[in-house]
């Protein structure tokens, strides 16, 4: 194949590769520019071939161009939509935890993640009941469970999730050849008796956020800056979901010969995916298909599978009836995380004040020796600034620019600063949008 990089503005985005034998074809390989199509458009586009090998005729094309896309995101419609969903994420961001997984064995940001892949034909009759018992689709009962497994392990019951390739949800777009992979963010909150009260919330959930997963990109990196200027916390992309099944036609599925044992669990090579935990749903009919990506700073290779196989157990007792959540260990043998330390509850997230004090010290240099307290609800910094002229907004710029990637620490909300200049304040500037009172 065709390594060599497209060029975006001159090269037709899709490559063929014929392989034959004895002159005669018997496998055509082909690569697919995901700027040009993501994994749905490539499905519409495996069907066209599977019906043109199969002798049949193509239906005239009736679905828009992506220029047509385009130009229907610039009217008022299209930009309502998208401050709808400005609106949507910025809820979400503003209120729920700034990371998910909080607890002492995270040691820094996210690095190499293992990736396990999951097969079980017996999952798929039990994935149906529990479809057809609770009302949900499968991808929704798999999406619940994972997010109870997920919330379980954390030991926090709000969780924060993305959804990848989530905004195909119009029906004029069903059949679009194109790219339309933006995020979708979903906030879920476990708290609840029983696993089908988690499935609820979680395809009430998935359903709002796909609703509002078209919007301007630029505008939501800058709505995902400014509200954490304003909270003193970055959103950390820890838990992901990647619902591919609807992208893989019913004719590559069956061609691929079911796994000697049930359930299969492979290994895979390490990744470069900066999250914590990553669920890839592939095929939910006849055969489930999962992968996990998963950070060993929270899963190590035993408690992975734990997460693999409780998954697969889940399904079976979602078939046959309501699961109690304070059943998940047993079920599963998989343990909630472990906060030992100066951890505190603040503006929902849970924050290691260690972190919080070596955060200041690398932003700040070990001169200002920082104590940190959470002083009437408000995570509060002491600061012993000396002969410099520290300013609340300068330290608050400061801390921001050093708080990427420690997700166990956060900006705090209020300084107050001695030395031969006091001052004290939230450092938060006032000209940074808030985009709560701009979307109303």
């Amino acid at each position: 194949m065709n390594s060599t990089r497209w060029d975006l503005a001159a090269d037709f985005p899709i490559r063929y590769t014929l392989l034959t034998r004895d002159g005669r074809p018997v496998r055509l390989a082909v690569v697919v520019c995901h700027s040009a199509a993501d994994g749905a458009a490539t499905s519409r586009l495996f069907e066209e071939w599977y019906t043109l090998l199969s002798g049949g005729e193509l239906a005239p094309p009736s679905a828009p161009t992506p220029l047509e896309v385009a130009e229907s995101e610039r009217t008022p419609v299209g930009r309502r939509r998208a401050t709808a969903s400005l609106r949507h994420w910025e809820k979400i961001l503003r209120t729920s935890p700034q990371a998910v997984f909080a607890d002492s064995g995270i040691t820094g940001p996210p690095g190499r993640v293992a990736t396990l892949a999951i097969r079980s034909p017996s999952a798929a009759a039990a994935l149906a009941a529990a479809a057809q018992r609770t009302g949900a689709s499968p991808s929704s009962v798999l999406l619940g469970i994972f997010a109870a497994l997920v919330a379980h392990r954390a030991a926090q019951p709000k969780l924060v999730i993305a959804a990848l390739s989530a905004n195909r949800h119009r029906s004029q777009l069903v059949g679009y050849v194109g790219t339309l992979a933006q995020d979708a963010l979903l906030a879920v909150d476990t708290a609840a008796e029983n696993l089908d009260e988690v499935i609820g919330r979680t395809k009430a959930a998935a359903l709002a956020g796909y609703w509002h997963s078209t919007f301007d990109a630029t505008r939501i990196w800058e709505l995902i800056e400014d509200v954490a200027h304003l909270r003193g916390s970055r959103w950390a992309r820890q838990v992901v979901v990647n619902d591919l099944s609807m992208t893989i036609p019913d004719a590559a599925a069956q061609a691929r010969p079911m796994p000697y044992t049930d359930p299969e669990l492979s290994w895979y090579p390490e990744e470069e995916v900066p999250i914590r935990v990553m669920l890839n749903i592939w095929r939910v009919k006849d055969c489930v298909e999962l992968s996990l990506h998963t950070c060993p700073q929270v899963f190590d290779r035993v408690d992975s599978e734990r997460l693999a196989r409780g998954l697969l157990t889940l399904v079976e007792a979602a078939a046959a009836g309501p699961v109690a959540l304070d059943r998940l260990t047993a079920l599963t043998g998989l343990a909630p995380g472990v906060r030992d330390g100066e951890w505190e509850s603040v503006d929902g997230s849970w924050i290691d004040l260690a972190a919080v004090r070596e955060l200041l010290t690398h932003a700040l240099g070990a001169r200002v020796r920082p104590r940190v307290a959470v002083e009437n609800g408000r995570l509060t910094a002491r600061l012993d600034a000396g002969p410099t002229a520290l300013t609340p907004a300068g330290v608050h710029l400061a801390v921001l620019a050093a708080l990427s990637e420690r997700q166990t620490a956060m900006a705090p909300q209020y300084y107050v600063i001695d030395g031969a200049v006091p001052a004290e304040g939230s450092g938060r500037d006032g000209g940074v949008t808030d985009w709560q009172a701009l979307l109303g």
